[in-house]
């Protein structure tokens, strides 16, 4: 005796809902429901997947504004507005500098997360330790510092440098670097004492979590104490605001 088997599709009742479902190859099928007020939903099927048609996509009411559509296998988002309930930055990790001088010979910058407030957030995504920062996650990062100085001995040279590895061991000061910011004047230091800042914004794409960072300074002529007190006065911080690229 031979089994005749056939694909089938047909639609449904379900109390107020209509169901498509049918057989492939002889096993069942469910598909989408349409409920009375003719929303579609998967509970059906809740590993349901929703597939792009390659020349074609998701449009505005009036079927000729694109919104969701695919073209040699890329797929591109047009005509939307970013609602401010959106959530664009992933993740900030703010670390108080510890770090009680920069000096002639060279140091590395110590730093702590700082407890996660208002004003001094914590995610937790990179972390700090022995020195070096850590990343958990990939993405693109801005990098905010600043660093508040003060000497009353003239040290005109200073410099702030990042320095790096990408293959997951520990950074030291004398491993490549990125010099992040270098300032020269001879209005730093005297005969009292004198404030100075290091500040900036630097964006660093991560996309190994075997990247690790090693911030570190040094003056030309004499040490340069940092101020640190106050806990945003001197700081490092990650702002994860996407995907590596």
């Amino acid at each position: 005796m031979s089994t005749l088997r056939a694909n089938t599709l047909k639609p449904i009742t379900s109390g107020n809902s209509l169901v498509l479902q049918g057989d492939s190859g002889g096993s069942g099928v469910s598909g989408p429901s349409i409920d009375s007020n003719g929303d579609v939903d998967f509970t059906q099927n809740t590993d349901a997947k929703v597939k792009l048609p390659s020349g074609g996509g998701i449009y505005e009411s009036n079927g000729s504004t694109e919104i969701l559509t695919e073209s040699s296998g890329e797929v591109s988002l047009k005509n939307t507005k970013i609602d401010q309930t959106s959530k664009i930055v992933s993740s900030i990790d703010t670390f108080k500098i510890t770090e009680s001088a920069l000096t002639t010979a060279g140091v590395a910058i110590t730093s702590i997360a700082y407890s996660n407030t208002f004003y001094t957030p914590v995610s937790g995504i990179v972390t700090v330790g022995s020195d070096v920062f850590s990343f958990s996650q990939t993405g693109v990062y801005i990098f905010n510092y600043v660093i508040n100085l003060s000497d009353d001995e003239p040290s005109r040279a200073i410099s702030f440098q990042m320095a790096h590895t990408t293959d997951g061991t520990t950074p030291t000061t004398s491993s490549s670097g990125i010099l992040l910011s270098q300032t020269f004047t001879s209005d730093v230091g005297g005969s009292s004492p004198t404030k100075f800042f290091l500040s900036g914004s630097n964006i660093f794409n991560i996309n190994s979590t075997n990247i690790k960072l090693l911030p570190h300074g040094a003056t030309s002529t004499n040490d340069m104490s940092i101020l640190s007190d106050n806990v945003l006065l001197s700081y490092f911080q990650f702002v994860k605001i996407g995907e590596s690229i």
